[in-house]
């Protein structure tokens, strides 16, 4: 009975395992450009930005790095980005317009609410300069489900975001993975009663 105790119990460890083997969704690598399409009107590479400004036309300095269009930001119109799935990694041009403005880029873990995650991102600048300010890399510490940009003044300036441009930071073995080590483990144990049971029979007692 004991015997039989034991591998019906790694039988149901086996199916729990098995019923595990569910990951997050990870944002594929995408570049928004702002372009031909703008996030504020429909998602765009798992993005969707909402309260914000609009994709425009600038026409200053180095205000755009391809194209022509780039997405500002007004202390007025603070910006959420909403992620379908996980981000773990953002280059991204986040600087001042026109030489007056200032603001920061907060990353959290959750749609709504929610844990901050890794450092703010401060905006740079301005790109009305004529050397283009630096291209900007978030340090996180965990997937990202949601963006806050936020302007204290004057008119930011956001171009090419690019998601999930390199390996996960945050990449560790998958449940499928694991589970593959624990059935391992179970399968050893299963055989360990099996033969310990077969070595027994004949005899009167079995410590």
């Amino acid at each position: 009975m004991t015997v039989k105790r034991g591998l019906r119990a790694i039988v149901c460890a086996a199916a729990f395992v098995a019923s595990a083997n569910t990951q997050a969704e990870v944002l594929p690598d995408c570049t928004i450009d702002f372009e031909t399409t703008c996030p504020d009107m429909a998602p765009e590479c798992g993005a969707s930005f909402s309260g914000g400004g609009t994709c425009a036309f600038i026409g200053q300095g180095n205000c755009y790095s391809s194209g022509l269009r780039s997405y500002s930001v007004t202390p007025a119109a603070p910006l959420t980005i909403t992620l379908s799935g996980e981000l773990t990694g953002l280059d991204v041009f986040f600087a001042d317009q026109l030489g007056t403005g200032q603001g920061d880029m907060r990353f959290f873990d959750a749609e709504v609410g929610g844990n901050e995650v890794g450092s703010t991102l401060i905006s740079n600048g301005p790109c009305q300069a004529m050397v283009m300010p630096a291209l900007q890399a978030a340090s996180l510490v965990a997937p990202v489900r949601r963006v806050e940009v936020t302007a204290t003044a004057g008119t930011l300036w956001i171009d090419d975001f690019h998601i999930n441009g390199g390996p996960s930071p945050f990449a560790v073995p998958a449940v499928s993975e694991w589970g593959l080590v624990i059935m391992g483990a179970l399968v050893l144990v299963a055989g360990t009663l099996v033969f310990r049971r077969r070595m027994c029979l004949g005899a009167e007692a079995c410590a």
